[in-house]
């Protein structure tokens, strides 16, 4: 998987889904298909799509990663994976041109992260062990902020059009 994250770094999306389709198969192989590295190798995989603007391939995945880490309990409640996932499935609807889509999975991230439980902190913005301490941490906050204005800005652009 690190050589298809070295080759999608450096704009080889191609030779990335290659790596990352094999990646795949061995997971699914040894690990079963409800594993979080098939789920992490398909938000890779989705990424790759995404950047080659094949939109339905990446919203295909997305979802697929998105639907293991929800079954997953580690991934419980609102845990960070899951806002991103709805944050960048948005982002794929959204370039498809499926708006309502779109919104739909921006505003469930944004009641997420509302609803940002402090077990997660630790998961989502590692502060060395400073665990639900970190709601005071300067860059905890500052990534918070930012995820925030991030969702924000992906409904307003929608808004906007």
């Amino acid at each position: 998987m690190n050589i298809g994250r070295l080759q999608l770094t450096q704009g080889f999306e191609e030779k990335a889904i290659e790596s990352f389709m094999q990646a795949l198969s061995i997971y699914k192989l040894k690990l079963g298909d409800d594993h979080y590295n098939v789920a992490s190798t398909c938000e890779n995989l989705a990424l790759c799509f995404f950047k080659l603007k094949q939109y339905d391939n990446a919203i295909n995945y997305y979802q697929t990663a998105l639907n293991i880490y929800n079954n997953h309990p580690h991934y419980t409640g609102n845990h960070p994976v899951i806002i991103h996932l709805h944050n960048t499935l948005g982002m794929a609807y959204s370039k498809k041109g499926s708006n309502a889509e779109a919104l739909g999975h921006y505003f469930f991230a944004i009641e997420m992260l509302t609803n940002f439980e402090k077990k997660h902190v630790e998961m989502a913005f590692p502060t060395g062990g400073a665990g639900p301490a970190a709601w005071g941490n300067a860059e905890f906050n500052i990534n918070f902020i930012t995820e925030y204005y991030q969702l924000y800005n992906n409904v307003a652009s929608i808004y906007l059009k």
